[in-house]
């Protein structure tokens, strides 16, 4: 928590800045998910944002997290984050809280992008598990301010009941 308190100043300083919103379906073999986040990004790609996922039965999960990209502005993101995510049944009411990190590799090649992000939930049992996904994300700049994506995931990686989903979805910058 101290580390989040101390990457937050990191991305909201400074006046070169853009937001990114995304939003699309997340499809996996049992159930249709809708996904959505949105990212303060500062030109030397510091981050502070918010993401989740939800099912149109009420199950939800979501993170507000913080990191810095170590090589800056650069054709090449080599990013570090931590995040506080929860996930919970909007039927039930239940939810519960997790800490975790993030670590990302990614390169821009003139239109072309792509990303590997590794989410791990810290901790032991169930909750820390479902909050550890691995990401390939592979995307095309339309225009400047919109960008398409395709997503690969695996969900609860290392456990009996991995999941893997894909996502198609619309980025926008601002």
């Amino acid at each position: 928590m101290l580390l989040f308190a101390l990457l937050t100043p990191l991305a909201l300083a400074g006046d070169d800045a853009h937001v990114q919103l995304q939003a699309g379906p997340v499809l996996q073999a049992d159930q249709f998910n809708l996904g959505a986040s949105a990212r303060f990004v500062r030109k030397k790609d510091s981050y502070i944002g918010l993401e989740g996922r939800a099912s149109p039965e009420g199950q939800w999960t979501g993170r507000a997290g913080a990191g810095v990209d170590l090589l800056g502005n650069s054709a090449l993101d080599l990013k570090v984050g931590l995040f506080v995510g929860g996930t919970g049944s909007g039927q039930t009411g239940h939810a519960e809280t997790v800490y975790g990190t993030e670590l990302a590799a990614g390169m821009s090649l003139g239109r072309l992008y792509g990303q590997y992000r590794l989410l791990a939930g810290l901790g032991e049992g169930q909750l820390a598990e479902l909050h550890t996904e691995n990401e390939l994300t592979l995307g095309i700049r339309v225009k400047d301010e919109v960008r398409l994506y395709g997503q690969f995931l695996t969900l609860n990686p290392g456990l009996d009941h991995t999941e893997t989903a894909m996502a198609l979805g619309l980025q926008f910058r601002i």
